[in-house]
């Protein structure tokens, strides 16, 4: 079970594993590191075991398995600035250029649409809408299917 995670502007995050026994303890399970490259969200999926999202300053989005392994890695060719995940564990990622991609929880990209400027937030509306916030205040609301 991964309790805390820990992602550093460093590039390296961190999981740890919280248990009580009349106190409060934590133990390193693992590390992943991207080798300088910051993280600017993590998020986790489940499919049905967890897969944690990791977005990075590269553009790149890892996946990495409860065991700390790299499942996969996905390049969007853009910083990452934020993640959504929704119920039906799909993904959405908003880059610096002002991108928003929606993904399959393996990784595969199903649409993408361009905003005026940086996505700052993402956040669910329903089932089938998403809210996209750029950083020159444009707010779209976009369809999924």
């Amino acid at each position: 079970m991964l309790e805390v995670i820990n992602a550093s502007e460093g590039g390296k995050l961190t999981v740890f594993k919280r248990t009580f026994d009349g106190i409060t303890t934590f133990s390193h399970l693992w590390n992943f590191d991207t080798w300088g490259f910051g993280y600017t969200d993590v998020k986790v999926l489940y499919l049905p075991e967890p897969m944690i999202i990791a977005a990075s300053e590269s553009g790149y989005l890892y996946f990495i398995n409860s065991n700390g392994e790299l499942y996969r890695h996905v390049d969007l060719n853009r910083p990452i600035t934020c993640l959504l995940v929704t119920a039906n564990n799909t993904l959405f990622a908003g880059t610096e250029q002002g991108q928003v991609f929606h993904l399959n929880g393996h990784g595969e990209i199903i649409a993408a649409a361009k905003l005026s400027d940086k996505i700052i937030r993402l956040e669910k509306i329903t089932e089938h809408q998403i809210a996209a916030l750029s950083r020159r205040g444009q707010l779209a609301i976009l369809s999924v299917k």
